[in-house]
């Protein structure tokens, strides 16, 4: 176990990078990266229909089959009632970001800090397979968040790589 130290530290910081790459956008009810939101207007909901027909003339109106009628009070009390909702609704949302963006720095801190530990591990310990799923894992956790990040992270290694098998050889 001593031998591969660095190996079994990139393993375990990957893992917890992936973790906190993948699991708290899930428990927020954030959609996956590459999945398409959907339109606001099908989040939102649907207004209820007021029932009856209304003619309407310059001196009076008739409405057949409708419910009683709202009062001003009534229609300002709704209104307020749903601005106190979609304020609510809008301090839920940006807390739950404020969240994700924390979880997503931790997130992108441990991968790259698992990335380390894999190239010493590549360089130093005769097993590269566990430094290559280590640093596999924590491209994956990058990868979760930030694709472009992913990839030149990934392209960054694969020279560091390229340069400690060189300098070992």
């Amino acid at each position: 176990m001593k031998d591969h130290a660095f190996g079994i530290a990139a393993l375990l910081v990957g893992a917890v990078a992936l973790g906190l790459a993948v699991m708290p956008g899930i428990a927020l009810d954030r959609p996956l990266p590459f999945e398409s939101e959907g339109p606001e207007e099908a989040k939102r909901e649907i207004p209820e229909l007021e029932g009856g027909v209304t003619f309407k003339t310059d001196k009076f109106s008739l409405t057949f089959g409708s419910a009683k009628e709202e009062s001003p009070q009534e229609i300002e009390a709704r209104e307020l009632a749903q601005a106190a909702r979609e304020a609510a609704e809008r301090k839920r949302r940006d807390e739950r970001d404020a969240a994700l963006n924390q979880f997503s720095l931790a997130a992108a801190g441990c991968s790259l800090l698992g990335l380390v530990f894999g190239a010493f591990s590549w360089g130093r310990e005769t097993q590269p397979a566990i430094a290559a799923v280590a640093m596999g894992m924590a491209c994956l956790a990058l990868l979760w968040q930030y694709v472009v990040i992913g990839v030149v992270v990934g392209v960054a290694i694969v020279v560091l790589l390229l340069l400690i098998s060189s300098l070992g050889a």
